[in-house]
Parts: structure tokens; sequence; C-alpha cells
């Protein structure tokens, strides 16, 4: 249950700070132990696994995939890499439209994460690999590399099990490796596509536009690709990194990336690394003052870790498994069966609608997806109906901060100078962030990161700091005056705000959503009230992720964005709004957090 460790690395325990349940309900969290990572020369082609790249027919293409793209594989042998002490496989594939050659298309790189180098039946501390055994971890993405070249993209997966064996004993988990096997790889395909040459010759001359660069990064991968995208991107300068997608990354330094979009994508049920991706969101919002690149928070409910990758998983016939365990299946939401757990299939159609139309939006400027990505239009039937909540920090200059509620401060004046009041609350108080704030908002004494993944136990940086609010009555009232030009909210269509109910605490009902009023109060005294909870999911309970011996139950504490539309609030004067309040009238009692109060464009 819970195997929130990495892919173990060969002659290395793996160890983790996002990637660790120490005690949960009085248990030690069982380790997830896959063969030990190692490599080898690769075997000429690899399986892509039954989620089949099918039809791209959620965008609108209407025809098989495999009539738009053709797919190649590269092995130019074993490389010294800097840092390493060992060879690293130099191994990938591209798929591309089959029309590509002079085209300069955009092009995004997939690296996987850490797992085995070899099959399993080779010891973990072999490297290279024997003939036959190299274990294709870099042919998991098939499906979603060959859609993205059925809409105009060149995809570049790239293999790293020689980065993977022993990474461990480097400073940084492999991160800056990883880096520079992307750096040397892109390096490679700008001399052929410039030249011609290398082993597609003239089929790729001016095929790629580095200037249009997305990256895409699953586990160990995933906080691999937030390295080569600090900074702005400056360790693979001169190429232009214009998204960036962190697939269920780990979180070993806590990095945030500033400048370039991007989303970090956690599955609700992951037993490997967990949740804890959240915090690049959190970590990444206010990184930089001005930024005007977007951040997205992307939840998978019923997503595990493996089901992403097609060899990771047990159809892809290379011993993969499922690494979620549930203690009580008849009861978990994550147990395999249950309508709220996604099967292989249908991870992976979610991810091909998320993934292609993330990279689509920003490397193509494919608009119609934007609506989806910002929380304002509901995603198409073709997306499936899995649930898949996403938070939406706007550029600085589509976003009016009014209240960001982290501090101390922030509960007597706001961001645009107004001032703040409570009243009618059993306790209104800061949670998460900085001391003195305690570092998370859970009553129970045992919470980790899997149940607060926003927030901190004992890692070296704060987590997200929330205002915590409890009312054991109805009519408690949480004021935001407003002041200047922040009055003026016209020229602005949705306010925001992110929510957690707290499940430890007894003024919630089990099971029960929680719900109250949002007012806007104008110069002239007119009022506009509506219900927040229509607005999206972040006031409902927590899911039921498991129930653990001695009867304890396993929630997760995310936190979700509501997205109001301005224009709900009618008769009230939008050129000058003196207050925002929410008024707690709509159940008698409750206690929830709240983060990041915006308007946004």
């Amino acid at each position: 249950m819970l195997a929130l460790g990495n892919k173990a690395r060969s002659g290395t325990a793996a160890r983790s700070g996002t990637a660790r349940v120490a005690v949960v309900a009085g248990l030690v969290a069982l380790t997830l132990l896959l063969p030990a990572a190692t490599g080898a020369n690769p075997a000429p082609a690899a399986p892509s696994g039954p989620a089949a790249a099918g039809s791209a027919g959620f965008a609108g293409v209407g025809v098989e995939v495999s009539e738009l793209v053709t797919t190649g594989t590269y092995d130019l042998g074993l490389i010294n890499l800097p840092g390493l002490p060992h060879k690293v496989e130099l191994t990938g594939v591209v798929h591309r439209p089959k029309v590509s050659l002079g085209r300069r298309l955009p092009v995004v790189v997939m690296l996987h994460g850490q797992h085995a180098g070899c099959t399993y039946d080779v010891d973990g501390f072999v490297w290279p690999c024997p003939p036959g055994k190299f274990f294709p971890s870099y042919r998991g993405y098939d499906y979603l590399g060959k859609d993205l070249a059925a809409h105009g993209v060149v995809v570049i997966s790239i293999s790293a099990n020689g980065v993977n064996y022993r990474s461990g004993d480097s400073d940084d988990e492999g991160m800056t490796a990883r880096t520079r096997l992307i750096r040397k790889h892109l390096d490679l395909w700008k001399e052929w596509t410039t030249r011609g040459n290398g082993p597609f010759g003239r089929q790729v001359l001016s095929a790629i536009d580095f200037s249009r660069v997305g990256l895409m990064r699953h586990s160990q991968g995933g906080e691999g690709v937030i390295r080569a995208a600090e900074h702005k991107g400056a360790d693979l300068k001169p190429y232009g990194i214009k998204a960036v997608l962190a697939l269920a990354p780990s979180g070993f330094k806590r990095r945030s990336v500033s400048s370039i979009p991007i989303a970090a994508v956690v599955g609700s049920c992951d037993g490997d690394v967990g949740p804890g991706a959240v915090k690049y969101y959190d970590d990444s919002r206010y990184a930089q003052a001005g930024d005007v690149a977007p951040k997205y928070q992307v939840i998978i409910q019923g997503a595990n870790h493996s089901f992403f990758n097609t060899t990771w998983s047990p159809s892809g016939g290379l011993g993969g498994r499922d690494e979620w365990y549930s203690y009580d299946p008849k009861s978990s939401e994550c147990a395999v069966g249950k309508p709220t757990r996604l099967t292989e299939d249908g991870q992976r159609k979610v991810a091909l609608a998320y993934f292609s139309s993330f990279f689509r939006l920003h490397l193509k400027n494919e608009r119609r997806f934007a609506g989806i990505w910002q929380g304002t239009a509901k995603p198409p039937r073709s997306f499936g109906t899995a649930e898949v909540p996403i938070s939406y920090h706007a550029p600085a200059n589509r976003r009016l901060d009014l209240n960001r509620l982290a501090v101390a401060a922030d509960l007597t004046r706001n961001a645009v100078g107004g001032a703040v009041s409570q009243r009618g609350f059993q306790s209104v108080s800061l949670c998460g962030g900085a001391a003195p704030q305690p570092r998370n908002c859970l009553a129970r004494s045992d919470i980790e990161e899997v149940t607060a993944p926003h927030q901190e136990t004992t890692g070296p940086k704060p987590g997200l700091g929330v205002v915590a609010l409890k009312w054991a009555k109805p009519g408690a009232i949480f004021t935001n005056h407003l002041e200047g030009a922040a009055r003026n909210l016209s020229s602005y269509r949705q306010l925001r705000f992110r929510a957690g109910v707290n499940f430890t605490d007894k003024l919630n009902p089990v099971g029960k959503p929680q719900d109250f009023s949002v007012v806007l109060t104008d110069g002239a005294g007119k009022t506009s009230s509506v219900r927040a909870g229509q607005y999206g999911k972040a006031l409902q309970y927590p899911a039921l992720i498991d129930r653990l011996p001695g009867n304890r139950d396993l929630r997760i504490f995310f936190f979700h964005q509501q997205t109001i539309p301005l224009t709900a609030f009618t008769g009230v004067n939008l050129h000058n709004i003196r207050s925002i309040e929410f008024h707690f009238n709509t159940t008698p009692k409750g206690s929830i957090a709240l983060t990041d109060l915006t308007a946004t464009r």
C-alpha cells in the first residue's frame, strides 16, 4: 500500500524527501522495490504497449494516427556524460508528421523516470545490460508521441537508463545529468536538421523549430525537467523552452519554474511518489515578480503512477504492475475495479487528451484549448469522463492579486491595500508556510505529505501558507475591502480562490461538501450574492483514498480552485466594487482553508 518511494536504484537504497510516508496510522508504508536500475545496449525496437496511438479524434483529425505519422529509432551507443563515472546510452525514438521536411515544427522532448535499466531477470548491479535485456522505458510514451506528431509536433523520447544507474550516488539524484542528456540530444538534432545528416538524413532537414521546445518528464524524469527549466531554461539555451509538463515528478530539491508555462500533474492514486508534486505549482506561482507565464496544477482522479508508461504497466508484457495497493478494496476509491479508479486504457486516454492539448496550446497557440486549461470551459466529451480539476495561476498581466491569504498580515490588510476583517468565526488562524505558523493544517498527529501534500512536516522549506476558518453556527463573515484602482473589476472575467476541506476536523460532517456565499458590494451599497459551491470541486469533502488498519481513513488534503464568473454577480457596478465578502450561511458549521484570492482576465 502506498509505496511512496522512487523505483529502487542499483546499489543505493531509495531515499526521497517527497517520496516517503513515514508512519501512517502507526504503520510504516512499504516501499515499492522494483528491480534495480541498470542499463545496456538497447534492443532495436521495443513494444509500445496496447494503449494504441489510436485515433486523434478528440482533436478532430478523424483519421488513424498511423496514416499521418512516421516513427524511427536511433542508437548511437554509449557516451561519457560529465558528472557520471560510467557511460550512458544515446538512444531515442522520434515521432514526426510524414510531411515534416522543411516545416520547422515545434518539438517535445520526453524523458522517463527512475526504473529498471535491464529486464527484471538481470542483476541490478549490471551495467551495461546483456544483449537483448535493455528495458525500453523510453518507448512507454509512444501513444502520446504519435498523437502529438499527428498534430504537427515532432516528439523525441530519450532513454536515460544509464543516468538512472546509481543515480542516488549523486548529490542531486542525477537531475543535472538528466539535463545534460537532454542537451546532448537537442544538440544532435540541431545538427541533423541543419545539415540533413545523421541516422535520418535529409528526411529531417529543417524539420524542427528550436525556439519552440516542450519538455515532458515522468517521475524522477519529471524533476529532471524542472531542473532543466530552472532559471528560464538557461542550461538549455539557445533552445527556447516554451512549455514544461512534469508528470508525477519527485521532489528532492523543491525547485520552481518561472517565465515558462508549467503543468504539475498528479494522479490521486499514485502509490509511488505520491501527490507531493503539487508543491511545484505552489512554489512556482510567485517565484518571480511579474511572471507572465501561466502555471497549472492538474490532478487526475483515479490515476496511478505507472500506467502513464506502457512499458511499466502490466499489459506491456515486461513485468510491470499496478503500484497502488489498497488495504481495504471495498472502501478505497483507488481499488482496482472501482468506478473511481482508472484502468490502464482509461488513464492513457486522459493523458492523451490533456497532455496533447497542453503542448498544442503553448507550442502552437491553439487557443481552443485555453478555456479547458484555465478552468472556464468544460472539457469536451472526447476528453473522457474522469475528473481532472485544474488550478490556473494566470500571468501577472492577466491577474489581480487580491489576497494571498498566506501570512498574518493578510488577515488585516490585503494585496490591494484594503482592510481585511473576520467576524462570527469559532477561530481564524494560519497554517502551513513559515514559522511561527504550524507546518500543516490537519489535526492528526501522524499526518505526512501523502495526506497534506501542499504542506510540510519536517522538510527544509515551508509549505503552502493558508488561512484556516472554522465556524460553529451560520453567520460568520470574511471581508476583503478593495481600494483604489482595484475597485474596478470590469476588465476581469473571473473571481478565483483555492480551498480545501479539513477532513480531520469534526466540524465537517463526513462525506458532506461545504459551501458559502460570495457577496460583492459596490460603491452605492448594492449587493450581489452567488453560492460558491456551484462553481467547482474545491469545497467537496476529500475522497476516501483508502481505509487503513485501525479503521483510519486515508484522504488527501488537496487545494482545488473555484472559478466564479464575474458576470454571475448581477445588479452591482463592477466598475466600483467596495468589498468582497464570504458569508458562511449555507452550512451550519464547518472548517476549511483558503488561499489565492484573485481576479483574472
